[in-house]
């Protein structure tokens, strides 16, 4: 039986949309690959209706520009020509961006898209808001040659009666405001917007339209301009605008709550730091280790009341957790310096003696340094419970990392313990062997020279 015409357009559009895979059951949909047996299946359907028609033209072209074939892409329109049929507006736009990924400089991808302006001019067509849009946000890539074409580009759509959507300004936002480097030159265009968007209403019209206030957003972050930002959050809260802000769900990034949390430091409310914390796992941050430092080192800094101490020693336990699941998950786990001295610190601060001890025997099995400060505040923890053992502990660990400090901890545990004879020649012996060792470790250096 003879497929319809009708019906091999239909299989080729869900093969260009879907691909060779089953439709999936997610929302967000994400095409699959390209790949040499979907378009085996492409052109053994166009094979079949022995000449192609102009939709398989575009729908095909379509699928190559997609995936970033731009030769294959031009290859297609000439055969197109060729057989004297038409494209649409819809695979113009979709050349445009096909020509814009060319390996070529950015002053001859601008005039190729140019030419094809032209040849929509030459079609009789009309272009649309997709058309400008595309042309913007390939220029969003050429960086300083982009922005002169970009502001002709928004003229030239104005002036044929175009209505910009946010996405139009989203794109020129992105070419004139770099993130870490916004330029004396550029500042003004953001003003230039704003001034002509202030009161508007917004209906969808781009599938990026979303995207533009948090580029704004960043771009008066970048200037340091409050009054500018308070200027686009009016505008969002303008109609229902405010349905742009998108994606439904928000997923801070870590940086982002490093920032928070260095605020609040400003603001002198680190008692908010715990739950910081409980929020950032509920973001999959718990294997940030420089999240998870920043919080610590916030905790620690300072001595707090004692219900502060507490809850701080609870976030630090459950922070020396997620190191636990990290050294069960590696091959070669490796604890921060850092963060052991931290939680060392809020364990002792808060009572927690026992697990601050635990603590040490991790600087021993992961070959950290203890800082001297930690160390000494070992010293004061084994004083208040007026346990010498401890503090011999204490001079032990510091002899085996051969710390220049071992010598004042020796005079410490001397002059605030009533120690056995014996404990005073095994403290002797480790002043002693401390000392040998930083004389080698001195020789060694000379000997270098």
């Amino acid at each position: 039986t003879t497929v319809s015409l009708e019906t091999t357009n239909s299989l080729l559009d869900l093969l260009c949309y879907y691909g060779d895979q089953e439709p999936s059951a997610d929302y967000h949909f994400q095409p699959s690959e390209k790949s040499e047996e979907l378009e085996e299946a492409i052109e053994k359907n166009n094979e079949k209706s022995k000449k192609r028609t102009g939709h398989q033209f575009r729908v095909t072209w379509r699928y190559v520009t997609h995936h970033r074939a731009p030769v294959q892409a031009l290859n297609l329109y000439t055969e197109l020509l060729n057989n004297r049929l038409h494209a649409d507006i819809h695979t113009f736009n979709s050349l445009i961006e096909a020509t814009a990924v060319m390996n070529e400089k950015f002053e001859e991808k601008w005039n190729n898209m140019l030419e094809l302006l032209k040849q929509i001019v030459a079609q009789k067509l009309k272009p649309n808001l997709q058309t400008f849009n595309t042309i913007l946000k390939c220029l969003r890539r050429f960086y300083a040659f982009g922005k002169l074409p970009a502001l002709q580009t928004l003229r030239e759509m104005k002036a044929i009666g175009i209505e910009p959507s946010l996405a139009t300004y989203h794109y020129i936002i992105q070419l004139f405001y770099h993130y870490d480097s916004p330029s004396k030159g550029s500042s003004l265009v953001i003003y230039d917007i704003m001034n002509e968007l202030t009161g508007k209403k917004f209906s969808p019209q781009d599938p990026d339209d979303d995207m533009f206030f948090q580029s704004a957003m960043r771009a008066c972050s970048s200037l340091r301009d409050l009054e500018l930002a308070y200027q686009v959050h009016g505008l969002l809260n303008t109609g229902d605008n405010r349905k742009f802000i998108g994606p439904d769900v928000f997923l801070p990034h870590s940086q982002t709550l490093i920032d928070l949390l260095q605020a609040l430091d400003v603001a002198n409310r680190l008692e908010m730091i715990p739950q910081i914390w409980k929020d950032s796992k509920e973001y999959g941050h718990t294997f940030r280790n420089d999240l998870k430092e920043e919080i610590l080192m916030l905790m620690a800094r300072d001595k707090h009341p004692a219900e502060l101490q507490v809850a701080f020693a609870d976030c630090a336990a459950d922070i020396k957790s997620t190191f636990e699941s990290q050294d069960a998950r590696q091959t070669a786990p490796d604890w921060p310096a850092n963060a052991l001295n931290y939680i060392a610190v809020l364990f002792l601060r808060a009572g927690r003696t026992q697990e601050a001890w635990k603590m040490l025997g991790l600087f021993r099995k992961h070959n950290k340094i203890p800082r001297n400060e930690l160390l000494n505040e070992f010293m004061d923890s084994a004083k208040a419970s007026n346990s010498p053992a401890q503090a011999i502990e204490i001079v032990k660990l510091a002899s085996a990392f051969s710390l220049p400090t071992c010598e004042g901890l020796t005079r410490r545990v001397m002059a605030d313990f009533a120690i056995s004879q014996e404990q005073k020649e095994a403290l002797g012996n480790l002043t002693a062997s401390t000392s040998d060792s930083s004389s080698d470790s001195d020789s060694d250096i000379s000997e270098g020279k």
